[in-house]
């Protein structure tokens, strides 16, 4: 069995001495009814249960607490075991695929036979689009079917936008057998399956025009993973196979106009739980880029930056990334008591969520408190230098943690407002922490948020304005940035730069529960700063 993604990373996989999966063993109250022939011709070998589906089954049940609430398609199906045990383990929806008329029959009978097993609703054609598990057991027997197994495979398992790519699982069995190519024991399925899959990356980087070790000179795993269509890690190895190393130049490589437009399509956003804000800025806070927050003390800027890395912890049914945080916090602003009161909020918020759900008959998991505090990392940064050697360990640590989905900095101003003599030094520094975070957002699709304060600018005439600190220079630093601002008693943010999206203002509250949206009114919305 093949398993890939987040599974194999919450799971441990282990092997015997024969290389054979062990599955560890619960013993659930289930009991299948199900049809099947012991012996049939060849051309509906699907009528049988063979022992790839077996193995599959048992992985499901033993793995609930990964699988529920998933929408799965199984390719092969046959008598429909693996499906129907994933259905009973608390799936949302399980399509179930083969091919010949008896065969489906067969499939349909065990499918009406086990329906108090799972609930029994009328499927949905369009949420084929949101399958996140695939499944296939004993479909590798024939070069032709397999070759055929694979092309699909790879259709199926592309990432769509806005998504997280699918997950394979995979039970087959290594038939051996006596061949005269050979003159020996072979397992000449089995040999070409491996033989497929070894080819895979070979032939995306020659399809996407890298033929030879020259051809990836200077350039970027991110680049390479998204022009080849690799996963960041397939990239990674490929350079270092061809001996050209990392690199992490900013200058390397290019991208054309309807490719930028395709990666902003493509951009995943995290919610702020405040309706009009994430409307301000497209849907939410995005990956992949560099947003900054500017605002006076108090006027909210800690409280969403806990928001934010309780939010990207959403579960995906719900509009999440299901991914973790890093909170680099300089001011020491960061209460934990004040983080575990948010996320109770936010616990309590799914917990109606999964309430709803239930009455639909679709099942959701709800994280824990413990859960949600676990998954934000903390780091307190008590001067500049200990700013910029955490900022340069970021692109390690993402390696090593690849869930992380944000990065909050609260602030970046705070180190640099005084103790530089020389600004020209502040103005290099600044400058280099800035690449390094729009780098690090942009190879791991990981959204950056920084947090900063605001300083009075002198306008002449006795005139003075409120104006976000760090100077002109440091303004072109992130993609976006959002004005934080009191109008009368209300709190306001303000989208002043964007590369996409138009100047707009919304009200935001901060109460017990965290960040949240104004209650609905005829009121206007707010204005610009002055």
């Amino acid at each position: 069995m093949a398993a890939g993604g987040a599974l194999v990373q919450q799971a441990a996989v282990a092997w015997d001495t024969d290389g054979d999966l062990l599955v560890p063993r619960r013993r659930p109250h289930l009991a299948f009814t199900l049809h099947h022939h012991l012996k049939t011709r060849l051309s509906d070998v699907g009528l049988q249960v063979w022992r790839g589906s077996l193995l599959l089954a048992d992985y499901v049940i033993s793995h609930t607490h990964m699988l529920h609430g998933c929408i799965a398609l199984e390719l092969g199906a046959g008598a429909g075991l693996a499906g129907l045990a994933l259905a009973a383990a608390g799936a949302r929806r399980v399509f179930l695929t083969d091919l010949g008329t008896a065969v489906l029959d067969n499939c349909q009978w065990n499918v009406d036979a086990n329906q108090h097993l799972f609930p029994a609703e009328t499927a949905d054609l369009g949420e084929l689009s949101e399958v996140s598990i695939v499944l296939a057991a004993d479909v590798v027997y024939d070069d032709a079917l397999t070759d055929a197994f694979l092309d699909c495979a790879a259709q199926l398992l592309r990432p769509k936008p806005g998504r997280a790519a699918p997950v394979l699982l995979l039970a087959i069995e290594r038939r051996v057998c006596f061949t005269l190519e050979d003159l020996a024991p072979a397992a000449p399925a089995y040999n070409h399956l491996l033989a497929r899959l070894r080819e895979g990356v070979r032939n995306k980087l020659v399809v996407a025009g890298f033929r030879t070790a020259a051809d990836l000179e200077d350039v970027r795993p991110a680049d390479l993973a998204r022009e080849a269509e690799l996963s960041h890690e397939d990239a990674l190895l490929a350079l270092k196979t061809a001996g050209v190393g990392v690199q992490d130049s900013g200058l390397a490589g290019s991208r054309t106009a309807a490719e930028l437009l395709a990666r902003e399509a493509a951009t995943r956003r995290i919610i702020t739980f405040c309706g009009d804000l994430d409307e301000v800025l497209g849907g939410g806070v995005a990956t992949g880029q560099l947003t900054e927050f500017c605002g006076v003390p108090a006027v909210g800027k800690t409280q969403l930056g806990i928001q934010l890395a309780l939010d990207v912890q959403l579960p995906a049914e719900v509009g999440g990334l299901a991914g973790q945080a890093i909170y680099i916090d300089t001011e020491g602003s960061f209460m934990v008591e004040r983080v575990a009161e948010m996320a109770d909020a936010v616990v309590r918020h799914l917990q109606r969520l999964a309430a709803r759900n239930e009455a639909l008959g679709r099942p959701s998991v709800v994280p824990t408190r413990d859960q949600l505090l676990s998954g934000i990392t903390y780091f307190r940064a008590r001067d500049y230098s200990e700013q910029a050697a955490v900022v340069q360990q970021l692109p390690e640590l993402l390696e090593q943690n690849p869930e992380v989905r944000l990065v909050v900095l609260d602030s970046v101003a705070f180190h640099f407002r005084s103790g530089f003599e020389d600004m020209a030094a502040r103005t290099r520094v600044l400058a280099q922490l800035a690449q390094a975070l729009m780098r690090l957002a942009e190879t791991r699709d990981a959204a950056v948020v920084l947090m900063n304060q605001v300083t009075t600018k002198v306008m002449g005439n006795d005139q003075a304005k409120m104006v976000p600190a760090l100077g002109d220079s440091w303004a072109h630093a992130a993609t976006s940035r959002v004005i934080l601002h009191w109008q009368g008693a209300a709190r306001c943010a303000y989208l002043y730069k964007s590369p996409c999206l138009p100047a707009r203002s919304a009200e935001y509250l901060v109460c017990a529960d965290g960040v949240r949206g104004r209650r609905p009114s005829k009121r206007p919305r707010p204005d610009p700063p002055a």
